[in-house]
């Protein structure tokens, strides 16, 4: 037999715990710092939690750039909407795009002094090279006002954010 074979016989009678933690847009991985945890193979924020595709109900895009602006710089959305975001880098600059609470932006923030040049592809956060179009769905399972916005550092400073409001 394969060793495919064998793996895969081997993720069906042990409950799949090689596949934990995958959603639509790959696996999930936790940032050191604790400001995100797992739990039932989700990266869950204050926010939510990343979203499947098939549960999508909203399409939002979002330009990041020039000049440090954020747009929309508002978003309303229901709680437990799953929102498909089309995120496009429109800058000459590298940006990310981050969904959290005050608290997990602080701390996103402070993880961006220290590390400027980490990257994101992970259920809250995704990094954009200048030109690029990324994609992430996530659920927004919490009602509150929170942010989306770019901690590369001075970018947030700029302007490059926007309020979300879950009702």
């Amino acid at each position: 037999m394969s060793n495919l074979f064998n793996l895969i016989i081997a993720a069906a009678i042990y409950g799949s715990p090689l596949f934990a933690g995958i959603t639509d847009h790959g696996p999930i991985r936790d940032h050191e710092n604790g400001h995100t945890h797992m739990e039932k193979g989700h990266l869950l924020t204050a926010a939510g939690y990343p979203g499947r595709i098939s549960d999508v109900n909203q399409k939002i895009h979002v330009s990041l750039g020039p000049n440090m602006s954020f747009s929309p710089a508002e978003f309303k959305f229901n709680q437990g909407d799953t929102i498909r975001f089309y995120i496009f880098n429109h800058d000459k600059l590298k940006h990310e795009f981050v969904i959290g609470d005050k608290a997990e932006m602080r701390e996103h923030a402070a993880l961006m002094r220290s590390m400027p040049e980490t990257k994101h592809d992970e259920g809250n956060a995704v990094t954009l090279k200048p030109g690029e179009i990324r994609q992430m769905t996530w659920t927004f399972s919490k009602k509150g006002i929170f942010e989306a916005a770019c901690h590369l550092p001075g970018h947030y400073e700029e302007g490059m954010k926007a309020v979300v409001e879950v009702i």
